[in-house]
């Protein structure tokens, strides 16, 4: 006959202390960016304009930037510093002298394995009823 004993600290199986190991699984993919928006003036230009952090598996990793929405297309590029975590986001914007009737933005989607996030940028300038 075979039996489990337990005797709260250890486990024994026919009176033979049992082993395990436990492996926790790999933290889940990670990914953000600070700061999470940020706003250009009338002038546009190129700017730095976020930091992003990344990991996949509790590993520091890289990441993929792209633009997913411009409806007023103020973005005229989009420029990772390598693609790396700790690495910088740098943007250009056109020149705003367009009147607006709702705040000119456009979102940056960055991706980092099964992780993504959003960075907005807000252009100010001639627009109407823009809370920022």
């Amino acid at each position: 006959m075979s039996y489990l004993t337990y005797n709260g600290k250890y486990l024994r199986y026919n009176g033979k202390m049992l082993t395990t190991t436990f492996e926790p699984p790999p933290p889940p993919d990670a990914i953000s960016v600070n700061p999470e928006y940020y706003v250009f003036t009338t002038s546009g230009g190129l700017e730095e304009v976020a930091t992003v952090t990344c990991s996949e598996a509790g590993i520091p990793s890289t990441f993929t930037a792209s633009v997913t929405s411009d409806p007023q297309s103020i973005i005229e590029e989009l420029v990772t510093t390598g693609g790396n975590s700790g690495d910088s986001i740098w943007v250009s914007v056109i020149t705003n002298s367009t009147y607006h009737s709702a705040c000119a933005s456009a979102t940056i989607t960055l991706t980092c394995g099964d992780a993504s996030c959003e960075l907005i940028i807000y252009q100010d300038g001639y627009v109407g009823e823009c809370e920022i």
